[in-house]
């Protein structure tokens, strides 16, 4: 089939969520490999451009978004209305048709870039919303996934792989999953789902069911769709900067729902800690502390291009005659006089400037002592600036611990086992506010080390060891991560790396290559590693960079 290439900027909106540029056919916005960061000129080692004009150039990672259509009664193109669709009995919808009981399908139509590409991620972002149900289904180009109703099509020739409940395979729930773990109900989201994750456990790679440049998606029963956005992330290769163009500002929008606990299995403060549900009925006498936390997402952009105009939550608390304290991801803000060895070492600061702790002290007046229930709402952006707030988010969790004379904060039974079809209530964070995006061109180069070109020999005799270039941690979570590196002629791939030393060895990879990657997993949430690369060529000559350093998520 051949279809329509798309060759202009799309600028769309996503009304409850992420408002998103894209270039198709073939180029994306350029984003950094690390937080915060922009990637400088290729280097040799730890530092040095290179001048003997065999200079590679730098990996740069660019992000693809191509807008999703959706129409009726022929909603995907080259199929047959009704046979092809994948759930019977339910009458397809077009997007920003919220009837229950329906499937919404739609497609993408993109060029997928012919070389100097490397696909690393994609994304299937979608505005919309879920009821207190349990019968949301997606079909992703072939594959049924999730816990849709028991009406799935036995004739349809466009269904391969079946993951759902009563199928009589293995259960794939991600897509239930995902707006339990994060999302209130009824109300409308933008959910960014991991396609690898939609696919699993299939053999079906997210390669293979983009290079061809269609995607065929349906979601089915009781999830409406306003907006649909495909996001491909990927690195090319380029001797120079990418030429890129300004986008934007576009706006975003989300409601988290809180998870109990905290996400690095260390509590913030000595003493007892208790999750938001059980604080309600507790008995603890003395100090104690709460804790819970969320996994908010901000826009996939330098957080310097993000302005985060509401970040708070809210929640409501009892609050007795005891000081006071309250941590975020670390930060700590206390009211004065506080005891504050009561805290461990997870608390790596305290914020004791006049902005952050007057705001603390004017919102616990307004709290009364006699542990009356009272709904708060905590603007972070107020407490600790709009700056610190993104750096804070973008470390992957957003952990809240409180402390003191708050004891308790209202929450279900329900949010500590999450069933399918079961209302969550307790702390939510609100995040809304613009951000800047970039469109920039994928250099044209078929011999790209990307595609397994420009590997230079090495020559009997050479005694000159690899000269690495562009070394970067990237595609970093909190438990993984992947090290990308260039060299100047074909070499092996090894990463020495480790917390506090580099004493670990990744498995060397011996297949001759100037673009390497290696991905480390196994690794602590939210800690420093530090890493070296190992390359070596042809007649063994080895070079090990200097120790360079990242720190995983939360």
């Amino acid at each position: 089939m051949t279809h329509k290439q798309t060759s202009k900027v799309v600028v769309v909106l996503l009304s409850a969520g992420l408002l998103f540029a894209g270039l198709v056919a073939g180029c994306g916005k350029a984003v950094p490999l690390t937080w915060e960061s922009i990637l400088g000129d290729a280097v040799v080692g730890d530092g040095g451009t290179r001048t003997d004009g065999s200079d590679l150039g730098a990996i740069y990672p660019v992000t693809t978004v191509v807008s999703g259509v959706s129409g009726s009664p022929t909603p995907i193109p080259g199929w047959t209305y009704n046979a092809d669709l994948p759930f019977t009995s339910l009458p397809a919808l077009s997007f920003n048709d919220p009837t229950q009981n329906r499937q919404v399908p739609f497609s993408f139509t993109y060029t997928f870039p012919p070389n100097n590409y490397s696909l690393y991620a994609a994304h299937l972002v979608i505005d919309t919303s879920r009821d207190t149900s349990d019968t949301e289904g997606i079909f992703v180009d072939g594959v049924v996934t999730s816990r849709p109703p028991g009406n799935v099509s036995g004739v349809s020739t466009k269904i391969t792989d079946r993951h759902y409940q009563g199928s009589g395979n293995p259960v794939n729930d991600y897509y239930m999953s995902f707006s339990l773990a994060h999302y209130l109900q009824n109300t409308r989201q933008t959910f960014d789902l991991d396609i690898e994750n939609l696919l699993t456990p299939t053999a079906t790679t997210i390669y293979d069911i983009l290079s061809d440049g269609f995607l065929p998606v349906v979601t089915s029963d009781d999830s409406p769709v306003y907006q649909a956005f495909l996001v491909m992330e990927g690195y090319t290769i380029s001797k120079n900067a990418l030429v890129c163009t300004n986008a934007g500002p576009f706006t975003f929008t989300n409601e988290y729902l809180h998870n109990d606990g905290n996400s690095v299995g260390a509590q913030a403060f000595s003493g007892t800690m208790e999750f938001p549900f059980f604080s309600m009925g507790s008995g603890v006498a003395g100090f104690k502390s709460i804790e819970y936390y969320f996994d908010p997402f901000l826009p996939r952009v330098p957080v310097g291009d993000v302005t985060l105009s509401t970040a708070s939550i809210s929640t409501t608390v009892r609050r007795n005659t005891a000081l006071s304290a309250i941590v975020v991801n670390g930060v700590g803000v206390a009211e004065p006089g506080f005891d504050k060895t009561t805290a461990t070492s997870e608390v790596e600061m305290w914020e004791d400037g006049a902005t952050a702790t007057n705001y603390w002290s004017t919102l616990l007046a307004t709290i009364p002592t006699t542990s009356t229930d009272t709904a708060i709402t905590i603007n972070l952006n107020s407490m600790f600036g709009s700056a610190k707030v993104k750096e804070l988010i973008s470390q992957g969790k957003l952990n809240i611990a409180l402390a003191g004379g708050i004891r308790s904060t209202t929450a279900s039974a329900f949010t500590s086992s999450r069933t399918f079809g079961t209302p969550v209530s307790g702390p939510t964070l609100t995040l809304d506010g613009t951000y800047l995006t970039q469109v920039c061109a994928i250099p044209d180069d078929p011999t790209s080390p990307l595609q397994g070109g420009g590997i230079p020999p090495t020559l009997p005799g050479d005694t000159t060891s690899p000269q690495v270039i562009s070394t970067q941690a990237t595609e970093i979570t909190s438990t993984t991560a992947s090290i990308v590196w260039l060299t100047d002629e074909g070499s092996t791939s090894q990463v020495a790396y480790g917390v506090g030393d580099t004493a670990t060895l990744s498995a060397l990879d011996s297949t001759p290559a100037v673009f390497h990657k290696v991905n480390l997993t196994g690794l602590l949430p939210y800690k420093y590693y530090y890493y070296a690369v190992k390359s070596a060529d042809g007649n063994g000559n080895l070079t090990t960079t200097n120790v360079k350093v990242f720190r995983t998520l939360r």
